[in-house]
């Protein structure tokens, strides 16, 4: 069974949309709520493809991630991609990325032009920690900070995230090339922001960031 997990915080404006254009990608989407407080967990209700799962308070996107993956798990998924929900990835490779996983372990994407599409200081802090994990990795990491990846089921029942923040992608990258799976880079274009703003903030990230390779 193909399955997206999408983890989202106050992301009314895009979301249903979103999952609606998903629907056509896979046979099951995960959404997570971590503790979003514009109702827009109610506007994604009735799809077909969704299953809702919902945190009473924000945890951060890496609880969000675990939640999904777990649920994912018990339903015995094959094949799991995970997106952001701000609508800033091209959901029409979420084809490409399963059938990748017919030939590798998982799936990273590599932003396109994004050095014209997005801050300075998102530039220098994801060449920071690409560079970095590609030194301590051994293998080349060419866009360490994007959140749209594919996991065979196998994969990701080793690589569960303990982290709750963004460095939780940090930490399931870690743990899945140390364990020895293998991955491909899929190519794809950077897209604008429909709506609202980042949850991200790069230096606390970037702390994260490297508190996790301290850790692994």
């Amino acid at each position: 069974m193909n399955t997206v997990i999408v983890p989202f915080y106050n992301e009314k404006e895009t979301l249903r949309s979103l999952c609606s254009e998903i629907e056509k990608y896979t046979d099951l989407i995960i959404c997570v709520n971590d503790g979003s407080d514009d109702g827009g967990e109610l506007e994604i209700e009735n799809l077909p493809k969704v299953i809702l799962v919902s945190h009473t308070e924000n945890l951060g996107k890496g609880m969000a991630i675990n939640t999904g993956i777990m649920r994912a798990i018990r339903l015995k998924a094959d094949k799991v991609v995970i997106i952001d929900a701000d609508f800033q990835h091209d959901i029409k490779y979420i084809p490409a990325i399963f059938e990748m996983l017919d030939k590798t372990d998982f799936v990273l994407t590599n932003r396109r032009q994004r050095l014209r599409m997005i801050w300075p200081h998102r530039i220098l802090s994801n060449w920071l920690t690409s560079l970095i994990l590609s030194k301590k990795l051994g293998v080349k990491i060419s866009d360490s900070q994007c959140g749209f990846r594919g996991y065979t089921g196998k994969t990701l029942k080793t690589i569960v995230p303990d982290e709750p923040g963004f460095e939780a992608e940090t930490e399931m990258l870690i743990r899945a090339v140390k364990g020895g799976f293998n991955f491909a880079t899929l190519d794809i274009p950077v897209l604008n922001r429909k709506s609202g703003k980042s949850k991200m903030q790069n230096w606390k990230t970037v702390k994260g960031f490297l508190n996790v390779i301290k850790k692994y």
